[in-house]
């Protein structure tokens, strides 16, 4: 009899528990995740992020757009490729420009590779090259364009410059909390960019906040110039704060406002953008 009681308490007991614990508001590996400021999305499967953001620097700059699209790939196994592009938009009649322009930036393209290192933690690498295709006469006002709102591409994807890229991101996810860093490494190749600079370095902090349908994440960015002149160097600093919100398990809708951090530059940026996300 008490064979059968204890028997019959431990099924009970069994029912009862769940056969493993989930891991609170883990990520899951596929659909649009919540955008982080500056950073990549690490989701399997296929990633686009498309964006406009609007720049005014003051009297002292002028009136930009930028229209950025990325895309990635990245198979169950963690490797995959990415390509991004984007075209700039300047109004006249300002201290610039006398009328309005229109251009390409670079074209880049690259492979990559996304690994979970935990069940809340994902590190992903990539390297690839940024290839020039703008004008010559216009190789400052791509740069200008993305300066706030992407400071970390400013350089990189124009300058009349070809450039090697690298990038090494981490994404953490803990119940509420998004958290996430990127150090990446560009060194000219062909082009103007490569008699005034050696390379240079990004280093992105990222913070965010996820409950629900809605997201909020803040960056701050740090882009440092190895000028060709021996112990010349130059830093830049931007801060941009975003929130996006879920329309589906697959597309996100953000918006995010970029500021300088630097006293000599002024303005801000403001921009709106899709982030969707398909298992393929």
């Amino acid at each position: 009899m008490r064979i059968a009681v204890a028997s019959m308490l431990a099924a009970s007991t069994a029912f009862a528990q769940p056969a493993s614990e989930p891991v609170p508001n883990e990520e899951p590996p596929t659909g649009a995740q919540s955008v982080l400021p500056g950073l990549l999305p690490t989701a399997r499967g296929l990633s686009i992020d498309a964006r406009v953001d609007y720049t005014d620097v003051g009297k002292d700059g002028g009136k930009t757009g930028n229209a950025y699209t990325y895309a990635q790939y990245a198979s169950a196994g963690g490797f995959g490729a990415y390509a991004a592009a984007s075209v700039w938009l300047a109004r006249g009649d300002t201290s610039n420009f006398r009328e309005d322009r229109s251009g390409l930036g670079n074209v880049e393209a690259g492979g990559l590779y996304v690994m979970a290192t935990s069940a809340r933690t994902d590190l992903l690498v990539r390297a690839g090259a940024s290839v020039d295709v703008g004008s010559m006469d216009d190789q400052f006002v791509h740069t200008e364009s993305m300066l706030l709102p992407r400071l970390g591409d400013a350089y990189a994807t124009s300058t009349n410059t070809t450039w090697a890229r690298s990038q090494v991101q981490v994404r953490h996810a803990r119940n509420n909390t998004r958290l996430g860093a990127a150090l990446g490494v560009d060194v000219p190749v062909v082009g103007d960019a490569t008699d005034r600079f050696n390379f240079f370095t990004c280093l992105i902090l990222s913070a965010g906040w996820q409950g629900g349908r809605v997201g909020l994440g803040g960056s701050v960015v740090i882009l440092r110039a190895s000028a060709a002149d021996a112990g010349a160097a130059d830093a830049s600093t931007g801060l941009v704060l975003g929130g996006d919100v879920r329309i589906t398990e697959a597309l996100r809708a953000f918006v995010q406002v970029g500021h300088s951090l630097d006293d000599g530059v002024k303005g801000n940026s403001i921009g709106v953008g899709a982030r969707s996300s398909f298992d393929l």
